[in-house]
């Protein structure tokens, strides 16, 4: 597999990435840390499972219409990331309450 052929995959998945230029950068960036064996920002696999898990509530609001009053509900989205293994969890609760916050 060459770089450009790499990269044009990654276009297919991705059509508003990286130019050709911008990611042979990267990758490179990639190759030397591994090879140096040291951390870099651009890695995604650098968190042990168990040591981290990040969450709060997303930012955008969220609806949706109670079928029998024909209300608009409104609701918080609480969102959970396990980043070793890139598991999610979200919920949907009416409020950023703590009780809310809790149960979430």
């Amino acid at each position: 597999m060459t770089l450009q052929l790499l990269w044009e995959e990654y276009r297919r998945d991705n059509p508003s990435g990286y130019s050709l230029t911008q990611f042979s950068y990267h990758y490179r960036q990639n190759v030397t840390a591994k090879e140096d064996n040291r951390p870099s920002t651009i890695l995604k696999d650098l968190y042990v499972g168990g040591e981290h898990f990040f969450l709060d509530f997303s930012g955008d609001t969220m609806s949706y219409v109670n079928r029998d009053t024909g209300e608009v509900v409104k609701v918080q989205t609480f969102v959970a990331c396990l980043p070793a293994s890139d598991y999610v969890f979200m919920i949907c609760v009416p409020s950023q309450s703590t009780e809310d916050f809790v149960y979430a």
